[in-house]
């Protein structure tokens, strides 16, 4: 399994993190003397989208299973039509449910505004978890080494690292 942590993070020297956004919730915050626009923050969610996207794609995955989820009463954050989406998808999900891969991007939209959490598996060839702060992990049987330079083109940072929610 070739295993990467995800983020959005660039690094100072000693691997000190810059004060940045981790959440959805930090839109209209200062960081660094400049507003959080939403704008900013779609940009960002749409590129770990297109991240999943191509896993599954190397993978050739059909579906993926919801598992360990967990769903936090947050339904006053509407921010675009997204959120009303994800409304209606929480009151349907269920822990162990299979999600096809074409329907898999509400859900992981749900995910990173901490609507939901859960661990997305398809089997033995991959995995998609998620941590604090807007890390991603990923576990999949293909070698990615493309995908790896697209990732770094799209200004996010991956890493060899196996997930800490294993």
């Amino acid at each position: 399994m070739y295993n990467y942590k995800i983020s959005k993070y660039r690094t100072k020297n000693n691997n000190e993190i810059i004060n940045e956004w981790t959440s959805i919730s930090d839109i209209g915050k200062v960081y660094n003397g400049t507003q959080f626009k939403y704008e900013e923050y779609i940009k960002k969610e749409n590129s770990y989208i297109e991240v999943i996207l191509m896993f599954i794609k190397l993978n050739n995955i059909k579906k993926l299973t919801i598992e360990e989820l967990e769903i936090y009463n947050n339904d006053k954050l509407i921010y675009d039509e997204y959120d009303l989406q994800i409304q209606n998808l929480i009151k349907n999900v269920k822990n162990k449910i299979e999600v096809k891969t074409s329907d898999i991007e509400l859900f992981i939209r749900a995910i990173l505004r901490e609507r939901i959490w859960a661990k997305l598996y398809s089997g033995d060839e991959l995995y998609i978890h998620f941590g604090y702060d807007y890390y991603m992990y990923i576990g999949s049987k293909v070698n990615s080494k493309e995908e790896i330079k697209q990732i770094e083109k799209m200004g996010l940072v991956i890493e060899k690292h196996i997930s800490p929610y294993l």
